[in-house]
């Protein structure tokens, strides 16, 4: 891997991340397959309209920023 490329990789540690990291690749895909399959189960769209949005927001926030947590449940 090129230093370029490395540097460009989002950081994602531990189980949790990857679970985010995933659904977040799983909301964001063009895949019409992934997309109908998603849509089929009501408890997605209420998971990435809250606790996936809370998370993502969280983990966006800079150093030195403060940030409230309002009780997410990480995974």
């Amino acid at each position: 891997m090129s230093n370029n490329r490395k540097h460009e990789r989002k950081i994602v540690r531990g189980y949790s991340g990857q679970v985010t990291k995933m659904a977040n690749r799983l909301k964001d895909s063009q895949d019409p397959i992934v997309i109908q399959h998603c849509e089929e189960h009501e408890g997605w769209a209420d998971f990435v309209e809250s606790v996936l949005t809370k998370i993502n927001e969280k983990n966006d926030t800079k150093l030195g920023e403060k940030y409230e947590d309002e009780g997410i449940v990480n995974f």
